[in-house]
């Protein structure tokens, strides 16, 4: 492959000889500066891909290939190639052949795509299925995730600068992409071919390793601010929304602004054979939710007609009286009202759409975000047996996640169908039928099937399924408490010190060890407590308390009036019958490794058909991983 022009792009190569030039030598004149800046000059401006290793730095970057560039013979006459590791292999060699796809991404790249994270990038690579990202809400982690091929981001694992990016989240333990800084990343390698073979079963998809810039000298500061502009006014899509009676995203919106700062500072040593680089970095994200743009303002579906239609949620305020259903009376209600005591009224459910909740238009498709990263790496050769290497990294992400509001949803009940099999499921709610809360229509459609009878105009329902009591699936959202959220924070150190060098007749070494520890913290608000509602439902008439306060079985209960209609849940009753859950937790991994390369043709070992000798590559590497999660009750 001949590179014409220095145009970026993102390439995919397969079975590409893989060259690097070597560094310029100590009496050139642009020994000291940057690496690509050096060569770019040395060959007129063509971009040369490199790789940041050698004879005396190799280990864990290897044999399914990088991209590289086959220049014309006369930019490369006076260049002397060395070997190269790549990742998926740890043995180097000269000219290496893949026949594995590897796909290779520069920092220049990054620039010209403008993100400010890496999971936005490696998204757009043909091989990489969309993961966990900003966008995710509903089920959100908090996580930044990659997942090659679509076999899992827990089958793909992610390498920085060839070692192991350590798990981020207990509930879902993979390497979190948040904790690596775009700014310092120099090249991304994405192996999806034969990379289990060295790094075993959490490769299975593919390899994604991310090389960070080496040697960098001075101060570099890099902010991005970006903004989104929808104009919206999709006639479509608005045709969706006014037939659904749904409202639509208004014209030529603005919002969701991202602010991203990076400032990079590195120092190389007196005598060159050393070097600190170090990074601090903040990055914010405003949210927007799905109502903000035209195709997401409500979520479309397709009905039975094979027609696009906005759909709604009929766990909005219906309900489904089992009692009825089997006495033949109408049993499907959705209940109407103004939130004042007295004018609650039941109706037949239709299906309506007056009768859905548009329950798309809350969610995020931009999570709110904030986040905290620095670091460091350096370097330090105190001879060519012994280059002393050590990395730290530190970041904070807090996010929020947000999705319609809760609420007591059809089927989440408590109470078990005495009709259904024996192994049926808690599903229904019971109400007593002496309620003081539920109007006198509400109580005549729900108890006063044949055999029943009143007393003082209360309809006892004795001839219910559990006599006294209204056995039903109630889908009511929590218009009152408002939309549920996700509270994620994930706190993360990681730190590698190692050492490397070359021992003499083409062997060399390389021992690492490295810890890294991700804190977790998640609080989840405005979500409904089942059987808090259920204690709440059941409210003594004479009293007007709940049975639960008058029995002593719960004397926090608040009765929950949910019989007229939406407003008319008080505060009070909310702080009941909301819960609130947490997690906290923790990951953390501890690797220690080793490996030792070397060439065995200068012993004689080699085929009479290959150019090279035997490479061969002896090593062993410790890993644990431990993780904790503790749950409230409400998570459980």
């Amino acid at each position: 492959m001949t590179v014409q022009s220095p145009t970026p792009s993102v390439i995919s190569v397969r079975a590409i000889t893989v060259r690097e030039m070597r560094p310029c030598a100590d009496a050139h004149p642009c020994r000291r500066m940057p690496w690509d800046k050096c060569h770019r000059d040395r060959t007129k401006g063509v971009p040369v891909f490199k790789i940041e290793s050698n004879l005396r730095s190799t280990l864990l970057l290897g044999a399914a290939t990088a991209a590289a560039f086959s220049l014309s013979s006369a930019a490369y006459a006076q260049e002397n190639v060395e070997t190269v590791i790549v990742t998926g292999s740890r043995i180097p060699q000269q000219g290496i052949i893949s026949s594995s796809p590897v796909t290779a991404v520069s920092q220049q790249e990054m620039k010209f795509e403008g993100t400010t994270n890496v999971e936005n990038l490696l998204n757009n690579l043909p091989a990489t299925v969309a993961d966990y990202t900003e966008q995710a809400s509903n089920g959100a982690t908090g996580q930044a995730t990659v997942n090659l091929r679509g076999l899992g981001s827990s089958r793909t694992l992610v390498l920085v600068d060839g070692k192991r990016l350590m798990p981020s989240d207990p509930s879902n333990p993979v390497a979190d992409l948040n904790q690596i800084p775009a700014a310092l990343v120099d090249h991304v390698e994405v192996l999806t071919g034969g990379a289990s073979a060295v790094y075993g079963s959490d490769a299975l998809a593919g390899v994604v390793n991310f090389v960070m810039r080496k040697d960098f000298e001075g101060i570099e500061i890099d902010g991005q601010l970006g903004i989104n502009q929808a104009g919206n006014g999709n006639k479509i899509y608005e045709g969706y929304q006014n037939a659904a009676h749904f409202a639509a995203a208004p014209h030529d919106w603005w919002g969701g602004r991202t602010n991203d700062v990076t400032m990079l500072f590195g120092a190389n040593t007196p005598d060159g054979k050393g070097n600190v680089t170090g990074y601090i970095g903040y990055r914010s994200i405003q949210a927007v939710t799905q109502d903000k743009r035209d195709y997401s303002a409500c979520s479309i579906a397709v009905n039975s007609h094979d027609v696009h239609v906005c759909s709604g949620s009929s766990n909005y305020n219906r309900w489904f009286s089992l009692d009825d259903y089997y006495a033949g009376t109408n049993y499907d209600f959705f209940q109407t009202g103004t939130g004042h005591a007295g004018t609650g009224q039941f109706v037949n459910y239709t299906g309506a759409t007056s009768q859905k909740y548009n329950y798309g238009a809350k969610n995020y498709i931009q999570r709110p975000d904030v986040r905290y990263i620095g670091g460091f790496e350096g370097h330090y050769e105190v001879d060519k047996a012994l280059d002393v290497y050590a990395d730290f990294m530190f970041s904070d992400d807090h996010t929020l996640a947000q999705i319609a509001p809760s609420g007591l949803f059809l089927g989440t009940g408590r109470i078990v169908n005495p009709n259904g099999p024996s192994d049926a499921h808690p599903s229904y709610v019971e109400v007593n039928c002496n309620n003081p809360l539920m109007t006198a229509q509400e109580n005549a459609a729900l108890c006063s099937n044949a055999g029943s009878t009143q007393v003082g105009g209360v309809w006892m329902g004795e001839s219910n399924m559990v006599p006294g009591q209204a056995l039903v699936q109630i889908g009511r959202r929590d218009i009152e408490g408002g939309d549920r959220v996700d509270d994620l924070r994930h706190t993360a150190y990681r730190f590698v010190l190692g050492a490397k060098g070359d021992l003499g007749n083409s062997w060399s070494y390389d021992i690492s060890g490295q810890y890294g520890i991700t804190l977790y913290s998640e609080t989840y608000d405005n979500e409904f407590s089942v059987q808090r509602v259920q204690n709440a439902l059941q409210v003594n008439p004479a009293t007007g308390h709940c049975v639960a306060y008058d029995m002593g079985i719960d004397t926090n209960c608040v009765p929950l009036d949910i019989f007229n209609g939406f407003g008319s849940i008080t505060p009070n009753m909310l702080n009941y019958v909301t819960g609130q859950g947490f997690k906290t937790g923790y990951t953390e991994e501890v690797v220690v490794t080793g490996s030792i390369n070397g060439d065995l043709g200068q012993y004689g070992f080699k085929s009479p058909w290959a150019s090279d000798g035997v490479g061969v590559a002896f090593g062993a590497e410790y890993r644990k991983e431990t993780l904790e999660l503790k749950t409230s009750r409400d998570f459980q």
